[in-house]
């Protein structure tokens, strides 16, 4: 049986933030460079760590739509 671990506190503030409006893109660029950045609904911007994305990815809590150059995540529902 697989047990769910809560969110960390940074996890669920990156996902609570998420829910209430905010946007998370990762911005890539040609030399290869890729920037998480989580946009508000004010236009304030704040960058995120590529191993907080990438957790709660590998979670199955948020999924990318694979675009380039700027791929936009949104939550998953869970049960």
């Amino acid at each position: 049986m697989w047990i769910r671990r809560r969110p960390s506190p940074e996890e669920e503030d990156l996902l609570q933030r998420m829910a209430a409006g905010h946007t998370l893109k990762d911005h890539r660029f040609l030399d290869g460079r890729k920037e998480h950045l989580l946009h508000g609904p004010n236009g304030e911007t704040t960058v995120v760590s590529a191993d907080l994305v990438d957790r709660l990815r590998r979670q199955g809590r948020i999924a990318s739509n694979m675009k380039f150059p700027a791929a936009t995540y949104s939550l998953v529902a869970r049960q």
